[in-house]
């Protein structure tokens, strides 16, 4: 017989709550909107890359011999020109999944003896709601 899935999705509290299965829950929400965390570490993350593409760019082409001030400058606005289309792509899809999320993101649930049950099962795996 398949074992029945849990559903934690109706626990919402920052202290344990007794669940429908008779054992108590302690249930740890985050809104999106109040902590950002997940977006800054996007965004950091697209910064580094482009940052290390551009010294990598500027770099081959000092190799080469070709390497003025102008085209240091204009290397690095090409970049960062680039860098901030991708934030701003970031930064509405960041506002789509905290949209399709609630606004809230589930970081775990932990039964009586803290054992974890649930981490981000609600948002990466939807055939275990």
């Amino acid at each position: 017989m398949p074992k029945k899935k849990e559903n934690y999705n109706n626990l919402k509290s920052t202290h344990p709550v007794l669940s429908p299965d008779g054992k108590y829950r302690w249930v740890y929400d985050i809104s999106m909107l109040r902590n950002p965390s997940i977006l800054f570490d996007v965004l950091w993350v697209i910064a580094i890359s482009f940052g290390i593409v551009c010294l990598f760019v500027l770099l081959i082409r000092g190799c080469e011999g070709h390497l003025k001030p102008v085209d240091v400058w204009e290397t690095t606005q090409v970049f960062l020109l680039l860098t901030a289309v991708f934030f701003a792509i970031g930064i509405v899809a960041y506002f789509f999944v905290a949209g399709s999320y609630g606004w809230r993101n589930r970081v775990f649930v932990a039964d009586e003896d803290f054992d974890f049950i649930y981490q981000f099962l609600r948002q990466h795996c939807p055939a275990a709601r």
